[in-house]
């Protein structure tokens, strides 16, 4: 490759910077091709097991331009005698010269359909292998009117491989990230209970539209800042503490709270629980560190997931699953439910017609078949039923 140290330094600074932004993988291919005296590279991922490429870039020529189905690609590949011996030989750079008969290399559909048509006659190639389900492909052409690839240039490539098997297994990792976190929050804003991830400094980092419209419908709940709050001061520090809660207290993960307006007309119920959103650390160990880059060690940012509920949007299904899940009987069930509504023991022994004695019994035989001994606990576990 022409040049001194200092320019391939400057290739793998690229190297890497394309791993976080993929658009600037050309000008990584130009750089190679214009070091190795070549017109044309190409670099691509392709799963191990059907063959399907996921993300593809080129210098010199446009990849999309010589689009093919997936069968015929995936016929191609498998059949192409470059494409085999790089199989057999991971991680290793080689020109197609040294190692294969040109015959049998232009009696390639590969070659023939593909490489003939934008003039890629002489292969400079590596097919790469890092920790994920994709390979890495490394190609580097030079036009017919050129000189086949020397082992010299095979070395200048082949001192570059480790750093692309770190930064492809990063790009790789990074994409299963974004396209993981899109999906999780299209699930999540499609649901229909109302969901909230604050951060622990309160800030909301994610409100889905169930959480948006009550929190609109509701008079007494609102976010200001950023934060979710409510009109009394109070349960501000109510909700406060259950966050703080579900973050810091090992023992309690999981926190319940119900706020109210100052007439009791109106009943949010408040679950709190906390994330774990570490960062990969195998992910972190493969990020390049030179002199000129300092670290330091920076506690993650700890996460909690808050569900908001009211008690007759919430417990319009709930009788059938404490029946379910417990073995309630439906008078049980009834009797929880009123209970997870806010009211007293005798509040509800009167609105379902019971003697105090009766639900006295029957709350007994609720904290025995739920494996709880207080109403505080029970209402916890019936307002993180989802």
């Amino acid at each position: 490759m022409e040049g001194s140290a200092e320019f391939g330094a400057a290739v793998i600074d690229s190297i890497y910077d394309a791993s976080i932004q993929p658009t600037k993988w050309p000008l990584v291919l130009k750089m190679l091709c214009d070091g190795l005296k070549a017109q044309k590279g190409h670099l691509f991922f392709i799963e191990k097991q059907e063959y399907l490429v996921s993300f593809s870039s080129g210098y010199g020529y446009n990849p999309a331009k010589t689009t093919i189905s997936a069968d015929k690609f995936r016929r191609f590949f498998v059949s192409d005698p470059v494409v085999q011996y790089a199989i057999t030989h991971i991680d290793q750079v080689f020109s197609d010269r040294r190692v294969i008969d040109p015959d049998v290399m232009h009696a390639s559909e590969m070659q023939m359909e593909i490489r003939d048509v934008v003039d890629m006659e002489f292969h400079l190639s590596s097919i790469v292998e890092d920790k994920t389900s994709e390979w890495t492909s490394i190609n580097i052409h030079r036009s017919a009117d050129k000189q086949a690839f020397t082992e010299d240039d095979e070395q200048q490539l082949q001192s570059l491989i480790p750093h692309l098997k770190r930064v492809s297994s990063i790009q790789k990792r990074l994409r299963f990230a974004e396209s993981a976190n899109t999906i999780k929050s299209s699930v999540l804003n499609n649901m229909e209970t109302a969901v909230l991830v604050v951060s622990d400094n309160h800030q909301i980092e994610f409100i889905n539209g169930a959480a948006k419209a009550l929190i609109e419908d509701c008079k007494f709940l609102s976010v200001r800042n950023g934060k979710l709050v409510c009109k009394l001061s109070g349960e501000n520090m109510l909700i406060k503490s259950a966050i703080d809660k579900a973050l810091y207290c090992k023992n309690e993960p999981r926190n319940v709270l119900r706020i109210t307006d100052d007439q009791e007309t109106d009943v949010v119920n408040v679950v709190a629980a906390r994330l774990d959103t570490r960062l990969d650390h195998e992910l972190i160990e493969q990020l390049p560190m030179r002199e000129d880059h300092y670290a330091f060690e920076v506690p993650y940012r700890k996460f909690a997931l808050i569900t908001l509920t009211r008690p007759t949007h919430h417990t319009s299904n709930l009788a059938g699953e404490l029946r379910s899940i417990f073995g309630l009987t439906q008078a049980e069930a009834t009797l929880a439910i009123c209970l997870a509504e806010g009211k007293q023991l005798k509040e509800a022994a009167k609105c379902l017609g019971r003697s105090t004695g009766t639900v006295r019994v029957q709350l007994q035989s609720i904290f025995d078949k739920t494996n709880t001994n207080r109403q505080s606990t029970l209402l916890r576990l019936l307002l993180s039923i989802p």
